[in-house]
């Protein structure tokens, strides 16, 4: 599969006013890419392209994947989950969904801000939106594990409160090509988004 495009995909048509992210408005934007394998081509670009556009990249690796590409792609080495299996995507459920919707800024903090009472009530109204793309590994290599996938997909958007002020949610799958499956604004409701989830 070719991660890398895939996540160059994922910048050039998901995270712009046009793929419908709310990045102009300083909405925390998060990818999480779910890969059953290692990249066929380059990661590192894309991956510090995204790190630049200061997204919040976690990186899901199961089976056959390379830890040092996982490395190069997540913005930070605790936002990586491994399992060995396809079925055992549910041991990382609990520990991506905290961070997943606690986090609003990049993990990388140069000065501790100082916020008065305004400020720390506008911190608090933004962080109750994010715009999170899933980038979902589709390769021939996944073969029968993809409704897996697919399944914890299903239940990490459980956790979401999606909504147009709230939680927006976008679903790339990927193997040699991207494919978009839906934007970021296309779906504002939690069962038009799980009802649209590639099958």
């Amino acid at each position: 599969a070719n991660t890398g495009s895939a996540l160059d995909f994922a910048i050039k048509y998901y995270f712009s006013s046009s793929g419908g992210s709310r990045i102009n408005e300083n909405v925390p934007q998060f990818l999480v890419l779910v890969t059953g394998g290692r990249s066929s081509d380059d990661v590192e670009a894309p991956a510090d392209a995204l790190k630049r556009a200061a997204v919040m990249t976690f990186a899901v690796g199961v089976k056959h994947t390379d830890p040092a590409q996982l490395e190069e792609i997540a913005i930070d080495p605790s936002l990586i989950f491994n399992v060995k299996e396809f079925h055992s995507l549910p041991d990382v459920h609990n520990q991506l969904i905290i961070p997943l919707t606690t986090l609003t800024v990049p993990t990388v903090i140069i000065e501790e801000p100082v916020l008065n009472i305004e400020e720390e009530v506008v911190t608090i109204t933004e962080a109750r939106k994010r715009d999170i793309v899933f980038l979902i590994d589709g390769s021939p290599g996944m073969g029968r594990s993809f409704p897996l996938a697919r399944e914890f997909l299903k239940n990490v958007i459980q956790e979401l409160d999606i909504g147009p002020d709230k939680d927006q949610v976008a679903v790339v799958q990927y193997s040699s090509d991207s494919r978009l499956e839906f934007r970021l604004n296309t779906h504002s409701t939690k069962d038009e988004i799980l009802s649209a989830l590639p099958k």
